[in-house]
């Protein structure tokens, strides 16, 4: 889980509710959503249902007094961001490669808005951080625009992740340094 109000969690994540009282606690019910009835709460459970979901809870103690119901905004994000590689100038771009020079700028930008594959528009958790590699080479944290110095042609790939440990698969962009 990440943040407060939505508290971001990911359909996967058990949600418990516990409570106390000096005469015991007789049920806590729960349901998730304005409509509906509530269900006697057993032990964790999910939320599915991608987007805001709010949960409304409350127990009863032993003596029969009603707790007042409390609400619980949640929103489910399953879906990774999506990382997209930005030229600078000068530079040319023609079907799958961009011709770049040695100084042209490469940034990455990335979208967490979760609209992609759930509520368009709907916010993300959050990017956790980004990764890049050139020609294959190691990973290495994205801090910042980075050039590509030796002429030829060269690969990029890169991914991000979010807050909640979505993980998008590597991107490749090709990329030819002219210099001539």
């Amino acid at each position: 889980k990440y943040g407060f109000d939505p508290v971001y969690i990911k359909s996967t994540t058990p949600i418990t509710l516990s409570a106390s009282d000096e005469s015991g606690v007789r049920e806590t019910r729960y349901k998730v959503g304005i409509s509906g009835d509530c269900l006697d709460y057993s032990g964790a459970f999910a939320v599915s249902v991608a987007g805001t979901n709010e949960i409304l809870y409350y127990s009863v103690d032993n003596a029969g007094n009603v707790e007042t119901a409390r609400m619980l905004s949640v929103y489910v994000d399953d879906v990774a961001p999506e990382t997209s590689i930005v030229v600078g100038s000068p530079s040319y771009i023609s079907g799958l490669n961009a011709w770049v020079r040695g100084f042209t700028e490469i940034t990455l930008s990335v979208d967490d808005s979760p609209g992609s594959g759930t509520t368009p528009g709907s916010p993300g958790s959050g990017t956790l951080g980004s990764s890049y590699s050139v020609d294959e080479g190691a990973l290495m944290q994205y801090a910042g625009a980075f050039t590509l110095l030796t002429e030829g042609r060269h690969t990029v790939d890169c991914k991000s992740v979010d807050n909640l440990g979505n993980e998008e698969a590597l991107k490749r962009g090709s990329f030819i340094v002219d210099e001539t």
